[in-house]
């Protein structure tokens, strides 16, 4: 049997500091490195922490129980290289995310050999611990920072947000000109289904599918050339034009016409309102975002929405990642995409100053989501919600993207106290993904489950 350790940047090589989520009975604590978090993470006080397990059958469990499904996700992680590459560059040029490229091209040589070697049969992490897809994202991210290689995606981050900026505006305005009567065959408002479609566009918008980005922004038929830029790779450098027309070019393609592949758009709609008698309407919401620019502009729009459905004792909090991966929006880039959208919009603005609306960090430090091992703060606002909001069916967590939601959590719905609902919402950007679900690449998902699991009284 093949064994090793991810590569290291110090000469020891150890890897001790590397320690994977461990399952323990209420409270768990779970000591990791790279967060910007001072103690320990804690569990989201709305799962089961006994019981919970991060992965999605056939996705993060796979990949430690079967060697060619690893090796076909180690490969999908080597054919991203060439975006980090691109936006590496990009970072340094700019002078933003402290990256410079020498220090990437060292990460760059031990990661590709590290996934090189996990691609082998008989290849085991040194430290016995289960390759599970996050257990890989997260070394992946730990070599980044081992080697220094600072907030690689910063430049691209940064543009793209500046463009969602621009075109958040005028979604407000569409979004505020839906007449409350208009609804769909199904009795869905228009303004969710509106809100709904910019979030699904908006996931698009993934370092990880880089090649589906240029594909919506350059072609208008499925026989076309994709651009090659500079660098001769397809579609990894898009300019604010091309980023604002690929958005609108998603949006448009993300219309709910005809329906989503998973689709509980009126389920939703009856759960954050229960206008038909079917139960209470939710009053707490945790919102998981994925990605920077337009798919964070996309939750604050959700976010905007779903508080005016549910009504003035309404909450809603979202969160983002403590630490860079990828271009994942992290806690400090959305609270300033947030700052800047709140001068344009006086809705969200009021939901700021009422508390409404708060902004906390997920503790997290990975394109996929560990509900176990959340951060400080968000444990403290939820445990501090709980004391108001008691009933579990009034709460909603909504998780965001495939990482978040089809990569892992996919049957977050089992963990989750009785009561509480998971709102799945992801453009499906991956084979992988699309085979597991039997879908097709570009396929929405809408998905709203309700937990049935009853906590024992531990008080």
């Amino acid at each position: 049997m093949s064994v090793s350790s991810p590569p290291s940047a110090s000469a020891s090589g150890d890897s001790s500091s590397l320690v994977a989520p461990v399952v323990a009975p209420t409270p768990r604590v779970v000591a990791r490195g790279g967060g910007d978090d001072d103690g320990g993470l804690l569990p989201l006080p709305l799962i089961d922490a006994e019981k919970y397990r991060h992965v999605s059958p056939g996705v993060c469990d796979a990949c430690a129980s079967d060697a060619n499904i690893r090796a076909a996700w180690a490969q999908l992680l080597i054919d991203q290289i060439p975006a980090h590459q691109v936006q590496a560059r990009r970072s340094e040029q700019a002078n933003v995310g402290g990256v410079t490229y020498e220090a990437y091209e060292r990460f760059e040589q031990a990661y590709h050999s590290w996934l090189e070697d996990m691609k082998q049969p008989d290849w085991h992490p040194a430290s016995g611990e289960a390759p599970t897809l996050l257990w890989m994202v997260r070394e992946k991210e730990r070599l980044v920072r081992e080697y220094g290689c600072g907030d690689v995606f910063a430049a691209m981050k940064d543009e793209e947000g500046q463009v969602a900026l621009a075109l958040y505006p005028e979604l407000c305005a569409e979004l505020d000109g839906k007449s409350e009567l208009a609804l769909s065959p199904d009795g869905v408002p228009a303004v969710l289904e509106l809100a709904l479609a910019c979030c699904l566009a908006g996931n698009l918008f993934d370092a990880g599918a880089a090649w589906l980005i240029a594909s919506e922004a350059n072609c208008v038929d499925d026989e076309c050339e994709v651009d090659l830029d500079s660098d001769g790779e397809p579609g990894l450098l898009l300019n604010n034009a091309k980023v604002a027309d690929t958005f609108r070019a998603a949006r448009a393609f993300c219309e709910r016409d005809g329906g989503w592949h998973y689709d509980d758009a009126a389920v939703l709609s009856s759960r954050l309102t229960a206008k038909d008698g079917s139960g209470r309407p939710i009053r707490r919401a945790v919102v998981f975002c994925d990605n920077a620019g337009a798919d964070t502009m996309g939750m604050v729009l959700l976010a905007r929405t779903i508080l005016q459905m549910m009504g003035d004792d309404a909450m809603v909090a979202l969160t983002a990642n403590s630490s860079p991966a990828l271009n994942d929006v992290t806690f400090a880039e959305l609270e300033a995409f947030v700052d800047e959208a709140r001068h344009a919009d006086a809705v969200v603005d009021d939901m700021l100053q009422s508390g409404r609306l708060v902004l906390l960090p997920s503790g997290q430090d990975s394109t996929l989501l560990d509900l176990g091992s959340i951060s400080n703060e968000l444990h403290a606002w939820v445990t501090s919600e709980l004391d108001i909001v008691t009933s579990h069916d009034e709460w909603l967590i909504v998780l965001d993207g495939m990482g978040r939601s089809l990569e892992s959590n996919f049957q977050a719905y089992e963990y989750v106290t009785q009561g509480t609902s998971v709102l799945t919402l992801a453009m499906i950007k991956s084979e992988i993904n699309a085979r597991r679900l039997e879908a097709n690449v570009k396929d929405c998902v809408v998905r709203l489950r309700t937990g049935e699991r009853q906590l024992k009284n531990t008080s």
